[in-house]
């Protein structure tokens, strides 16, 4: 992973890790990978002493339209304080308030000069997200493609009001455990190793199995780096040139 998020526009890449939710009666969702549930995260979020911040994301395709006509691009739901926790800032605008409630969205460098040719006049324009209204509120850095290192994100929405866009969040119930709705990242404390913050959260984790039933024999697993899941580093593990600068490790 640091060869990796060393060329990418995070604040101290090194200090970042990748959170993965360890469940061995269903080990995966339906999209081949654990998450956590959002009162999970905030539960994580809020014990933790060996972390600064953990955020919460994932991804999904939707229709993009404005006045250039429309296309599918790959958009990402994120939890408000997913920038920070990357130490990402915009070239232009502003990322998410925490909290953010507003249907707002921020757009890649590429697609910003590619749909609008790098005006800065898309700061407050409208456009639509499978045909409901987003305001652009903020344009990422160059280079930056969002926490999933195999899947390339346009576009960035807060979760909170992802489900009025995309299908696959329709419905959800963002209070219920049971329902995984993300992965998480997160950065290391000043003087913390991936060591201490994998005892933290185990330790977090072992409160809420015995606290709810839905998480009974859950743990997580904490890898130093951010961007890929336990298969995507195994599957990359296998291609000799780019392993070394890919696949994370547990310490």
């Amino acid at each position: 992973d640091a060869e990796l998020l060393k060329s990418l526009p995070y604040a101290d890449p090194d200090r970042l890790v990748t959170i993965e939710r360890v469940d061995p009666t269903t080990a995966a969702s339906e999209s081949g990978y654990p998450v956590f549930s959002y009162p999970d995260y905030r539960d994580l979020r809020a014990r933790s002493a060996t972390l600064s911040g953990i955020a919460g994301f994932d991804g999904t395709s939707m229709t993009v339209e404005d006045s250039s006509g429309s296309a599918r691009e790959w958009v990402s739901f994120v939890t408000p304080n997913f920038f920070t926790v990357l130490g990402v800032r915009p070239v232009a605008g502003r990322v998410f308030s925490d909290p953010e409630s507003e249907n707002v969205v921020v757009l890649s460098y590429d697609l910003w000069q590619r749909r609008f040719g790098g005006s800065p006049r898309v700061i407050g324009s409208t456009i639509e997200l499978n045909d409901k209204p987003f305001t652009v509120v903020g344009v990422a850095p160059p280079r930056f493609i969002g926490a999933m290192a195999t899947h390339e994100m346009y576009l960035w929405v807060p979760i909170v009001v992802a489900g009025r866009a995309a299908p696959v969040l329709e419905g959800l119930n963002l209070e219920s455990r049971r329902g995984g709705v993300m992965r998480l990242v997160g950065r290391l404390a000043p003087g913390k190793t991936v060591d201490d913050a994998q005892r933290d959260l185990a330790t977090t984790a072992a409160w809420l199995a015995a606290t709810y039933p839905s998480n009974r024999g859950r743990t997580v697993k904490v890898w130093a780096g951010a961007g890929m899941t336990t298969d995507e580093r195994q599957q990359m593990s296998r291609v000799p040139t780019l392993a070394p600068c890919l696949c994370g490790s547990s310490r």
